[in-house]
């Protein structure tokens, strides 16, 4: 049994999902198609797989690589899976961003009447289509309840991969620590900790900041020292991403959350806010200002959430204030999954009945 696994170059998030939702696919049965960071990223992890260098956000460069008939999986991108239907493979959709095609890619989904399985994570609320599995997250490092410290902030930025942004990446981080910061400091936090996926990490925090005393920055911080330090930390400060949420909903943090500069953290944001969730920080005229852009090509979006990032400096500093004296409490994030299983269980489960 062979399965192809197209992982589209979009940072760290659809690498680590198709990771985890492989995890009970034997490693020789696996072919992927990926290339730039994912392949990088997953290549080192599993190096067990065989490697096909494809750009999937450009489906039609694939042609050549799938065998008639095959068995694909599309992790987190509708383009390519609704182009594998098209030519006649048996696909397979793995989805952690579901609930946001409709708004901003419509006219990309793929028939879900024509898809051998839909496995989609759950999220703001249970699907209403599709196969719910709980979220892809390290179940095991963020089971165990936050336990915060006084003094402590954590400003957590991710993966801080996206091809093609990372000039947005690193704009997006500057902005927000010029803002952020100085807040910070001044509220009294004997410890700020800046951590992110980017070696260049330090380069990004202000000069003035970089040599104070209450100020750390960590670069590439392993999986269990992050999940560690964001569970002791009093105030934890994300953007929107996702996994990033789950994890938090799972150790029962309550983040101070922003959007980052994707359109998935911009409309997060306000599904938080829809749900009442107390410390989310939406931009002024967020709404309007991202209605015109949903449906446009992914540069065009990433483009306008930049710009709506760093339009909303002064408002970030007035609501950062506004969390750090916790006037509404603590808050749980409003995301349940209770009960739901595993990708990699119900992917196994797919795969493994696959028709002859």
């Amino acid at each position: 049994m062979t399965i192809y696994v197209e992982v589209p170059n979009l940072g760290f998030g659809p690498a680590v999902t198709a990771l985890r939702a492989l995890a009970r696919i034997p490693a020789e049965d696996v072919h992927v198609l990926a290339t730039g960071d994912s392949a990088r990223f997953l290549q080192r992890e599993r190096p067990a797989y065989t490697w096909h260098d494809a750009d999937t956000l450009w489906p039609q460069g694939c042609a050549g690589l799938l065998p008639p008939g095959s068995l694909v999986v599309s992790v987190t991108n509708p383009e390519f899976a609704a182009w594998a239907v098209e030519q006649g493979h048996e696909v397979g959709v793995v989805d952690v961003l579901d609930w946001m095609w409709p708004l901003a890619r419509p006219a990309a989904l793929p028939d879900p009447a024509r898809l051998r399985f839909h496995l989609v994570e759950a999220g703001f609320a249970r699907p209403r289509h599709g196969e719910p599995v709980a979220p892809l997250i390290d179940h095991e490092l963020w089971s165990e309840p936050a336990q915060p410290r006084s003094g402590l902030a954590v400003v957590a930025f991710g993966g801080m991969a996206m091809p093609g942004g990372a000039d947005h990446v690193g704009a997006f981080a500057r902005s927000f620590l010029f803002t952020a910061l100085p807040v910070l400091v001044e509220a009294g936090l004997a410890h700020v900790v800046v951590v992110g996926g980017s070696r260049d990490l330090v380069d990004l925090v202000p000069p003035r900041w970089r040599a104070h005393p209450a100020v750390e920055v960590r670069a590439a911080v392993p999986p269990a020292e992050y999940a560690a330090l964001l569970r002791s930390a009093r105030h934890v400060l994300i953007p929107a991403g996702m996994s990033t949420l789950h994890e938090c909903a799972a150790a029962r943090i309550t983040p101070f959350v922003q959007p980052g500069c994707t359109i998935s953290t911009v409309l997060a944001t306000e599904r938080l806010s829809a749900r009442s969730y107390p410390y989310v920080c939406r931009w002024p005229g967020q709404s309007a200002a991202l209605a015109p852009v949903l449906g446009r090509p992914e540069p065009e979006l990433i483009e306008r959430a930049a710009e709506l990032v760093a339009a909303g400096a002064p408002h970030l500093a007035d609501e950062l204030r506004r969390y750090l004296v916790r006037v509404e409490g603590p808050a749980l994030l409003p995301m349940s999954w209770d009960g739901l299983p595993t990708a990699a269980d119900r992917l196994a489960h797919h795969v493994l009945t696959r028709r002859p």
